[in-house]
């Protein structure tokens, strides 16, 4: 006889509970039932995931983790950091847990029970039970720390999960299996649907269909090699492919499309390099090359498919793009990939590396957070503000504290970690890094919201040309945009916002607009403003806030070969007119361009035109229409 979870037996049981059980609390209700499956012997469906025997010789948590996610991926699992606990005596790690995603780090002191009323309710039922089980698995894997030595070493575990796995629920039967045996290659998986759906009477995920109907028919079929490359030659798509000698195994994929290539030549300025996971079934990574246009939208310069992110990876995959692309960036953001940012500086030192500080704050906190329990807390926040410091003397003044602090605590491995990184200071500190445009980018969160994108498109389950299918799909949404946006009508505004939007795009107007608006917040003094200043070879205003509590705190604002130049350098690194200038033009009652400069980097360009407009549109419409039913 089959198995049945306990949710399964709920349900079929449901009709035959008397009148007296259906008033007891869920939980004794569950008990009943139980029991009475033990009487027929149905077992409960033991979710045992057995993955102690991978991470029993780990030597560092972060091993153990990535072991734990790969493996568990093929389970549908998936695991996270714990709970760490300190030696009293002097604060070192005492021990650390793996914990499945599923868990609280910390246990709720009780749980939600159902009102009086609703306990006969099969909805409240199952709510109870998954509030109770589904999110808080008991899966951990404890790691001790020898307190002289600091070596890890494996403790103990529970493997047994109280939840589904996400892939033992195919949601097929065999039978459909079968079916789909009937269809060929070309059969449209929308078609497959409807027409299993209409043959079973039920609902089906259009996902499942497309998973089971790929591992039946794959779309480059074994000889996986020859098939890609055929395909992007036939689609025009500029691509390199290294595969071992005599291997028709894919090690490394890079692929470029036009639109891309045509992208990266107006905006090869800025480039960001980030990696996504679990976007195919073969587990492998796919690395995003990305940019930004000028009308402040992400774009992708390319994509590459490797096996690993070692040094000699990424050095093949940068000499592919640039091979491709045919010049360099003047900047490139990456998160504290040790590889990636080696090859970068061996091999392209005059690009300049910045490392993304969100992650660089991340690992902050994860590797001081301790101080907060010890009492510290005003260490730890200095830690986490060094990124942010805008003055070198002020960085160099609170690094020595926080070193001071550190050395008098005997926090020895805590101030060789701070160490390394401030080595780097270079690439991440405010006051420290280059002032040059950075489209005021610090870190790769805009890439991480193009991952976001393409992990709405295609997942774990995913093939390879479903890849490609998502790129050319990207690129036509972004070319109808661009098309629709051009029909938008212009607002009546102020003469030289006006003469402004006409030169810019939307989002980078907006940016202008709101530093417009914030001009309304600043003066000049009356004796800095007179005929003898503007008679002055540079002409210079001292713009202050209304709002600013020091007296002495402005920012000067000069006329330089005939056009304005502020100290703040909002122009220098983003691009965009300051409110200090916008106030100083305002002053002067200007109504033309004639004093401020805009920066090129945002001026409109003509668009890609690969793609027609007037198929988009048609496109657009008849996916519209479908949508809304007509």
């Amino acid at each position: 006889m089959s198995s049945l979870t306990v949710q399964d037996s709920l349900v079929k049981k449901l009709d035959d509970i008397p009148n007296d059980l259906k008033t007891q609390h869920p939980q004794e209700l569950e008990k009943e039932l139980e029991k009475e499956n033990e009487e027929k012997n149905i077992d409960p469906i033991q979710n045992l995931v057995a993955l102690q025997g991978f991470i029993e010789e780990c030597q560092t948590i972060d091993e153990a983790l990535d072991i734990l996610e790969e493996k568990g991926a093929k389970y549908g699992v998936s695991f996270k950091r714990g709970n760490i606990h300190y030696y009293f005596k002097d604060c070192k790690v005492r021990d650390r847990r793996i914990i499945c995603a599923k868990k609280r780090r910390n246990n709720m002191k009780g749980e939600i029970k159902p009102k009086e009323s609703e306990r006969g309710s099969l909805d409240q039922i199952k709510s109870f039970k998954a509030s109770k089980e589904c999110k808080n698995c008991p899966v951990f894997y404890k790691f001790n720390f020898n307190e002289e030595d600091g070596k890890m070493s494996f403790d103990k575990c529970e493997e047994i999960h109280n939840h589904p796995l996400g892939l033992t629920e195919i949601g097929l039967t065999q039978e459909m299996r079968e079916d789909l045996k009937i269809y060929t290659k070309k059969s449209k998986i929308i078609e497959i649907k409807e027409s299993l759906e209409k043959k079973y009477n039920l609902q089906l995920d259009y996902h499942e269909i497309h998973r089971e109907f790929r591992k039946l028919y794959p779309r480059f079929g074994d000889d996986d090699a020859r098939n890609i490359t055929e395909f992007l030659k036939k689609k025009n798509i500029k691509h390199s492919i290294y595969s071992e000698a005599g291997d028709n195994i894919i090690q490394r994929l890079f692929f470029a499309t036009p639109q891309m290539i045509y992208h990266y030549e107006l905006y090869s300025d800025i480039v960001l390099i980030d990696s996504t996971y679990r976007i195919n079934l073969y587990n492998i990574p796919l690395i995003v090359y990305s940019g930004i246009d000028s009308g402040g939208r992400n774009i992708i310069f390319g994509l590459a498919l490797v096996n690993n992110e070692t040094e000699l990876t990424h050095q093949w995959c940068l000499n592919e793009f640039f091979s491709v692309h045919k010049k360099l960036p003047l900047l490139c953001i990456t998160d504290q990939d040790l590889a990636l940012g080696a090859v970068l500086d061996k091999e392209y030192p005059q690009v300049n590396h910045f490392l993304c500080q969100w992650h660089i704050i991340q690992n902050l906190k994860k590797h001081f957070s301790y101080l907060q329990n010890m009492k510290l807390k005003a260490i730890y926040d200095k830690i986490l503000l060094l990124p942010k410091i805008s003055s070198v003397e002020q960085y160099e003044e609170s690094y020595q504290e926080i070193a001071k602090d550190l050395k008098s605590k005997n926090y020895m491995k805590s101030l060789e970690y701070l160490e390394r990184v401030n080595k780097l200071k270079l690439k991440w500190a405010n006051c420290c890094v280059p002032s040059m445009f950075t489209a005021g980018i610090h870190t790769t969160s805009r890439i991480e919201s193009i991952n976001a994108v393409i992990k709405n498109y295609i997942n774990s389950n995913s093939e390879i040309s479903d890849i490609f299918d998502f790129v050319i799909a990207f690129e036509k949404k972004l070319a109808l945009k661009l098309s629709l946006d051009k029909t938008k009508k212009e607002d009546q505004i102020n003469p030289i916002l006006k003469l402004i939007k006409e030169k810019l795009s939307e989002n980078i107007f907006e940016l202008h607009l709101e530093q417009y608006f914030l001009c309304s917040r600043y003066f000049v003094e009356p004796n800095n403003f007179n005929i003898s200043n503007l008679q002055q070879e540079i002409p210079s205003f001292q713009v202050k806030s209304v709002d600013s509590i020091q007296k002495n705190k402005y920012r000067t604002v000069r006329i330089i070969n005939g056009k304005y130049n502020c100290e703040c350098e909002t122009f220098v690194q983003k691009g965009v007119l300051c409110r200090h200038i916008f106030y100083v033009s305002a002053l002067r009652q200007e109504k033309d361009l004639t004093f401020i400069s805009l920066h090129p980097r945002w001026l409109i360009k003509e668009d890609f035109n690969g793609f027609s407009t007037e198929s988009l549109l048609q496109e657009y419409i008849q996916e519209t229409s479908i949508t809304n039913g007509y």
